[in-house]
């Protein structure tokens, strides 16, 4: 399980408490790294760090925009992708709405380049939210039934059941309160029902967790942390 993974599963208040006071760290090794011959294996790590930092509210950006660089240098679009989308949802969650969709809209056509489905999906929903945060319902719901159908294609029924309830969402101030309330529980219903589907928003590969890479490049981390990154390996 990757870094970002533990810090957005059940235990993640836990692993947020023991990373967050290394996560200066942890970036500094991986800034480090991307300088050199192992470039990839660096860009995957910050990746990770980038996917714990949204978690835990850093908004720590600086290794996430090294990489994307050096992903755009090797020519690895897959990977500038995931860059992209990941500084989007760290954009996203810190309400930076106008950041947030510069890097979705970068990381989109990428990922249509390389045929990732659920990248491209995973962008346009996040298109989506940006919509419905500023009330713009149409536009979300445009979006949102656009991302569905790439799911639906796929499928990947974990997304299936987020893209629903984000449908709910749309309009919800002007409808009813009873039918508010039945769309929304529905939509929690089948998230709830297809969460063993695959999408965390991390992407295949990314490994080993930054944390681990961190450990084995960085100096020597606190007790906790290293205990808990063999626990996650």
């Amino acid at each position: 399980m990757s870094l970002g993974e533990k810090a957005g599963g059940e235990s993640g208040a836990e692993a947020i408490a023991c990373l967050t006071p290394e996560a200066a760290n942890i970036e500094v090794a991986i800034l480090r790294r991307l300088d050199e011959s192992a470039a990839e294996t660096a860009i995957r790590a910050a990746l990770g760090f980038g996917e714990f930092a949204r978690f835990a509210g850093l908004g720590i950006t600086t290794a996430l925009e090294r990489a994307a660089n050096a992903a755009q240098t090797q020519g690895a679009i897959d990977l500038t992708a995931w860059c992209f989308y990941r500084l989007g949802d760290i954009a996203l969650r810190r309400s930076d709405d106008d950041t947030a969709r510069t890097h979705y809209e970068a990381a989109r056509p990428l990922y249509q380049r390389v045929g990732d489905l659920l990248g491209e999906a995973n962008c346009i929903r996040g298109l989506g939210d940006i919509a419905l945060r500023r009330s713009d319902d149409d536009t979300a719901r445009t979006h949102f039934d656009a991302a569905l159908a790439i799911y639906e294609r796929i499928p990947e029924p974990y997304s299936i059941g987020w893209a629903h309830r984000r449908r709910a969402d749309c309009g919800g101030r002007r409808a009813p309160p009873a039918r508010r309330c039945r769309e929304g529980s529905m939509a929690k219903h089948r998230a709830r029902r297809s969460h063993g589907g695959v999408n965390r928003g991390v992407p295949r590969g990314v490994t080993p967790s930054a944390m681990l890479f961190a450990n084995r490049i960085a100096p020597p981390l606190s007790r906790h942390t290293i205990a808990y990154a063999h626990a996650s390996f």
